[in-house]
């Protein structure tokens, strides 16, 4: 994950938005607790956490993602997405990754201002 760590040292604000603790109705603490040791293993301890079923209702200027309904209503809401490449998203018609090494090069034409 060291070109997420790059992306934050270029200035991208980054932050993590799952759906999990409101979909799965889990203990939200256990789900803050696993999302946060993950965020560590990958070296970007720290990062702000959401917890939301609506990602939308998160100010970001790119959502990166699978879920092709959560793709569809970042397209519907007027914002950029960019699918993670899997099996379900591949027919989604917006940008794909198939690994976050690619991200870079796709937001340097994104990226405003």
């Amino acid at each position: 994950m060291d070109t997420l760590g790059r992306l934050a040292d270029d200035g991208w604000q980054l932050c993590g938005v799952t759906a999990r603790a409101a979909e799965q109705r889990r203990s939200a603490t256990a789900e803050v607790l696993q999302t946060a040791r993950w965020l560590d293993a990958v070296g970007l301890e720290g990062l702000p956490l959401h917890f939301t079923a609506d990602k939308t209702q998160v100010a970001w200027d790119v959502l990166v993602d699978g879920s092709p309904t959560n793709l569809g209503a970042g397209r519907a809401a007027g914002r950029q997405v960019v699918a993670f490449h899997q099996g379900y998203n591949a027919d989604v018609p917006v940008p794909q990754i198939r690994q976050f090494a690619e991200l870079p090069g796709l937001l340097a034409g994104l990226r405003f201002g």
